[in-house]
């Protein structure tokens, strides 16, 4: 998808994150989601509880939700902003107050990905940087891949001690 320069478009982003963005009735933002391997936009908004709708692109090529269709959906967002009509009838949802990208945020464009990796990979990478940065090397205790292992009993925690009895 070609990049926003909105302040209310946030490219990719976790729903939790809109969940802890979006506060009141009417706050809005627009992001990015893979659904299927298919890059999806996505309006979030919060009215009465949080609501995600994807936008629907026409055969033409145009961008809507249950109204009229735009050329671009910066358009569509702006005329849903400025109609003060709900997003569809049935969620009743209407825009309000933008929700403007945090400075921190980095866009899309600017991340690149190298490899994709498995979520036990990604976890052991994590897991072996939380347990070197709290137990610090001891050149006296060995670590192996194979058999009983010696740790500090200071680090284990007391359910460890009695696994296996």
């Amino acid at each position: 998808m070609a990049r926003m320069d909105e302040e209310w478009f946030h490219g990719v982003l976790p729903r939790e994150e809109v969940v802890r963005l979006l506060t009141v009735d009417g706050d809005f933002l627009v992001r990015e989601t893979t659904l299927n391997d298919e890059c999806q936009t996505v309006l979030s908004v919060c009215w009465g509880s949080h609501k995600h709708f994807i936008v629907q692109t026409t055969p033409e090529g145009q961008f809507r939700f249950e109204g009229p269709a735009f050329p671009t959906i910066r358009d569509l967002i702006i005329y849903q902003f400025n109609s003060g009509l709900p997003v569809t009838q049935r969620s009743g949802a209407i825009l309000h107050k933008p929700i403007p990208r945090e400075r921190w945020e980095l866009n899309n464009d600017d991340v690149i990905l190298l490899d994709k990796i498995g979520r036990k990979v990604m976890l052991k990478s994590c897991l072996d940087n939380i347990f070197r940065s709290i137990v610090p090397p001891d050149k006296n205790k060995l670590i192996t891949n194979d058999g009983m292992k010696q740790i500090p009993i200071k680090w284990t925690a007391p359910e460890a001690l009695n696994f296996g009895k």
